[in-house]
């Protein structure tokens, strides 16, 4: 639960009136957590509560279910009918600025539905995004967390090194091993370190496979992997209890003594591209100026555009990393959305550019970026700087 003063103080900061958090049938989960409310009681009614950037927080409660946000600090409203709810709302947000859980950029953000953002604006208010509130209070990982993570990053690093080497094994042995049986070890050796993945698998893929970038192998759809394979794994865990925090990266590798010219230069290009990332983070968060999660995914994009490429790096550069591996804060993303949120202290996010040739193969580099609160960048695990050969 965030602190209503720490709220109101952010609120001020971004000239912005109050944060109208509000629910209907337990759809927004981050409103909940913020106020400090269970998430999972009975919701049938609508509620709204109003974080003002100055004084009491204000509620409106459903007389159905009064007692709906019981144990918060708030002033306690009621309603019954629409018109009472619709007046009730003018009198807290009319001529107001508020942020609500609204995005156009940022899809993981805008939960409340349309009509609800319409009746608030109907009721006299400013509806903005609350993308900066929700990084700031739910998208940023203090040091016990930060712990979590570089610990879960150990286990997770020594699991991948174990699964190439499965793989290597198996070839030199002339055993048949296919991408399923090494996504099926890496699940087993997540449980067996304590880790969890919260039911999502590890991606194992060869080939032209890897050139989708989401591709899963399954028990009766997948490659045997053989001598000559280029091989991807991604894979991402975090520790097995609440508030732990997900390490997530990939690796690529070769099945043979030495690499093809042409997947090595493609490594080479995400590699340079994936360093720039850094330095450009680097340079600029030095300065105090911090850059917009959209400037970094810019800085891989031409890397990778000036190598003629572009056209196939068809993701975003990075994503926000949390108790989620995706989390709920600054995306390095000028593609797919457009993140004008801030890479900020305390931010945690990967960076990991791809090629990906369709019908031939796919590579990418993804590694964990932890930006410290005096200013220091992390790179929290190992930088692969060349392909492996297995």
């Amino acid at each position: 639960m965030a602190k209503i003063e720490e709220i109101q103080e952010a609120l001020r900061n971004l000239g912005i009136d109050g944060w109208l958090l509000t629910d209907f049938h337990n759809r927004d989960a981050l409103a909940y957590k913020v106020l400090g409310i269970d998430h999972t009681k009975f919701t049938s009614r609508r509620w709204f509560c109003l974080v003002p950037k100055e004084g009491k927080a204000v509620a409106l409660v459903s007389k159905v279910e009064p007692k709906r946000l019981e144990g918060l600090d708030a002033e306690m409203k009621t309603y019954l009918s629409l018109d009472e709810l619709k007046t009730l709302l003018k009198g807290l947000v009319s001529g107001k600025k508020v942020a609500m859980q609204f995005s156009v950029e940022i899809p993981a953000i805008s939960v409340v539905d349309g009509g609800t953002v319409d009746l608030v604006r109907a009721c006299g208010a400013e509806v903005v995004s609350s993308k900066d509130l929700v990084q700031m209070f739910e998208g940023l990982v203090d040091k016990a967390q930060y712990e979590t993570h570089k610990k879960a990053g150990k286990k997770v690093e020594k699991i991948k090194d174990e699964a190439f080497s499965l793989i290597s094994e198996a070839l030199r042995g002339s055993k048949t091993i296919t991408e399923y049986d090494v996504q099926q070890f890496i699940v087993k050796r997540f449980e067996e370190e304590g880790l969890t993945s919260d039911g999502d698998l590890p991606i194992v893929a060869i080939n032209e496979h890897a050139a989708d970038p989401h591709y899963f192998p399954t028990k009766d759809k997948a490659s045997v992997i053989r001598q000559g394979d280029k091989v991807l794994i991604d894979l991402w865990a975090r520790l097995s209890f609440g508030g732990a925090i997900y390490y997530d990266i990939t690796w690529c590798g070769y099945c043979g003594d030495k690499a093809p010219e042409d997947y090595k230069r493609l490594f080479a290009i995400v590699a340079l591209a994936r360093d720039e990332v850094v330095s450009f983070i680097e340079d600029r968060v030095s300065k105090g100026d911090f850059p917009f999660g959209y400037e970094c995914d810019e800085v891989a994009r031409k890397v990778i555009e000036r190598h003629g490429f572009g056209a196939h790096f068809v993701h975003r550069t990075g994503h926000s990393i949390g108790e989620c591996v995706h989390g709920m804060g600054v995306n390095l993303d000028s593609l797919e959305t457009k993140d004008t949120r801030k890479v900020i202290p305390k931010a945690l996010f990967s960076i990991e550019p791809g090629i990906y040739l369709s019908g031939k193969m796919g590579v990418r580099t993804e590694i964990n970026c932890y930006i410290h609160e005096d200013l220091k960048v992390e790179v929290t695990g190992t930088i692969q700087r060349s392909l492996l050969l297995l």
